[in-house]
């Protein structure tokens, strides 16, 4: 044998012999006696232990390994205070005879000692009696201790008079009844108990010592209380931040909603953010007068924020400082309020049904039952299968109920996705423009005014370079395609980085996808005049897999292009081939249109 072998075999036996010690100390001091009735052990104890885990609570052979090992670890550390006779599995079998007595289901009694194998080894009458009465004490019972217990698992490894009771104290002290207490408790993340008098009770302290009342603390404590579980030194310096560089005082009533909103975004978030918000022409006045106003509008991902400006900004034509203003426009929800209602009060105004001028916004600041009441009800005679139309839109479930009770029918979609078809209806209201922000941008101003007789307006792109522009081309080539004047400037004025575009490299490849397709020249001008956002989209990563999605669904390209001569139903770049499901009669059902 080379002395490359000898090595391998040398470290072979070694860890061999290693596994096997560690095993026999752990299990030599888990098994002492043999009596009558008690649960047999002996050389093979190990997989005596995990045979009562597999046989017992229903662990896998990989899960009983596993709690095992963990518990082995548990017991070398309490070597020094090892008990003389105790049977470890006698005593795992107490353990969950006494948790199936206070309420605990063999799946419940199994993650609780998959998360703490120490309750196997945990004597009933010193600790968990003890523990379990001083909760039941303080009013959980029943269904509620076995909820916080499953969602604090780790409560029962903490010492009573060491942790638990002195954080429920504290608790007591800042919630101030122990019904507030139990609240507290049941809405708490996992652990967090433990963390009370270490972060929570300090960072109570900062708030207060900001002027904070302590039932504003209280009230968001019961609502969202991971916040409060911050170090004490990045809380304060949240804080700061909130007031300093945000502008939200800490006597504002929406003070503790930033520093939540904060505490969940790093610099470089912020930042990346930020630039959303810029490339739609924001100034970052307008986005913190936003944040002042709603901060939880910042909490949205990126790709949400974006998808909220392109839609209220390029579809609707609202500016930026209207949105700022009415920060529950970028605060609600994108898929299940604001689009199913823009669809809904489209249709009504499109029939003459509702004034014209009527905002979007007084419509999402609408309880579900009020806007059932305003909007869907009084005219479900005048627009057949309205309320159809309504709950179909929002896609994401199959029955909502609002606070007053009421049911509202809906058609559950096959779930390939969290996100689902949206409709938007899309006709601005307002016919947007944009001129020089700047002095470096007047020649832009000159040039749109003199090409396309735009207005002047406060609103400029994010940055153009004056240089790059293509206007007189750009003019020429839509023309060409058979777009007017009015048709181009409304274009232009929803996408203004298409004054960037290059004609050969950019436009032309997508109008060729288009005509390819089958629209015919009038049809694709109504097309981009109805939907001018799609000249702004990638041709590879948005356009084709939407048209491919809508194939795969409509059966062939005839369909397809039906549906894209109503593309005012659509929102392009939310098809994705993954979010489509069964509704093909439901893609135009409002225009009485079937396939």
């Amino acid at each position: 044998m080379g002395t490359a072998g000898r090595h391998c075999l040398k470290f072979h036996i070694i860890s061999s012999l290693r596994c096997i010690l560690q095993h026999r100390l752990f299990y030599s001091t888990c098994v002492q006696t043999t009596t009558q009735g008690s649960i047999p052990a002996g050389p093979n104890s190990l997989s005596s232990l995990e045979n009562f885990l597999v046989g017992s609570l229903g662990f896998s052979e990989k899960q009983a390994l596993s709690t095992s090992t963990k518990l082995a670890k548990f017991r070398q550390s309490q070597r020094g205070t090892k008990v003389i006779g105790f049977n470890l599995l006698r005593n795992a079998d107490s353990v969950m005879n006494f948790l199936h007595q206070e309420g605990f289901t063999k799946p419940q009694i199994r993650n609780v000692v998959s998360s703490v194998p120490q309750i196997l080894a945990s004597r009933i009458e010193q600790n968990l009696g003890p523990k379990m009465k001083f909760f039941q004490e303080l009013g959980l019972s029943g269904s509620d201790f076995v909820h916080v217990i499953l969602n604090h698992p780790g409560i029962l490894g903490y010492g009573l008079d060491s942790a638990i009771r002195p954080a429920v104290e504290a608790l007591r002290e800042i919630m101030g009844s122990k019904d507030d207490v139990i609240r507290a408790i049941k809405g708490f993340r996992m652990n967090t108990l433990s963390l009370v008098t270490k972060y929570l009770v300090r960072n109570v302290s900062s708030l207060q010592a900001q002027g904070i009342s302590i039932e504003a603390i209280r009230s968001r404590i019961l609502k969202q209380a991971s916040p409060f579980f911050q170090r004490p030194e990045l809380f304060k310096d949240i804080m700061a931040r909130a007031e300093e560089k945000w502008g939200v005082s800490p006597t504002s009533s929406r003070f503790l909603h930033a520093v939540h909103v904060l505490i969940g975004l790093n610099e470089k978030t912020i930042e990346s953010k930020f630039r959303v918000f810029e490339s739609f022409g924001w100034e970052r006045s307008h986005v913190l007068h936003l944040f002042r106003l709603n901060p939880y509008s910042l909490a949205a991902s990126e790709g949400m924020i974006e998808a909220k400006l392109s839609f209220f900004m390029n579809e609707l034509g609202y500016d930026p400082g209207y949105i700022a203003t009415k920060a529950n426009l970028m605060n609600c929800s994108f898929k299940k309020r604001a689009l199913p209602r823009h669809l809904v009060l489209r249709l009504l105004k499109e029939k003459g049904l509702i004034r014209e001028n009527l905002s979007l916004y007084s419509a999402i600041n609408m309880t579900e039952s009020q806007f059932l009441e305003s909007f869907i009800h009084p005219f479900e005679t005048d627009v057949p299968n309205l309320c159809k139309i309504y709950t179909d839109s929002i896609g994401s479930f199959a029955k909502e109920q609002d606070k007053s009770g009421k049911n509202i029918q809906s058609i559950k979609f096959k779930p390939y996705s969290r996100q689902l078809l949206f409709w938007t209806c899309v006709k601005p209201t307002t016919e947007g423009s944009i001129s020089a922000g700047h002095d470096s941008l007047s020649s832009l101003k000159n040039l749109l005014v003199g090409s396309l007789r735009n207005k002047p307006s406060p609103l400029a792109p994010s940055s153009p370079n004056c240089a790059n522009l293509e206007v007189p081309v750009l003019l020429s080539f839509l023309q060409q395609k058979g777009l007017q004047i009015p048709q181009i400037r409304k274009i232009v004025s929803c996408v203004p980085q298409l004054l960037k575009s290059r004609v050969q490299q950019n436009l032309e490849p997508r109008m060729k996808f288009f005509q390819d397709l089958g629209l015919s020249a009038s049809d694709f001008t109504h097309c981009i005049s109805s939907q001018s956002g799609i000249l702004g989209y990638g041709l590879h990563s948005t356009i084709h897999p939407a048209v491919e999605a809508l194939r795969a669904v409509m059966s062939c390209d005839e369909n397809v292009v039906q549906v894209l001569k109503k593309s005012q139903l659509y929102n392009l770049t939310l098809l994705k081939s993954e979010q489509l499901s069964c509704f093909q009669c439901v893609l135009i059902a409002s225009s009485g249109d079937s396939y």
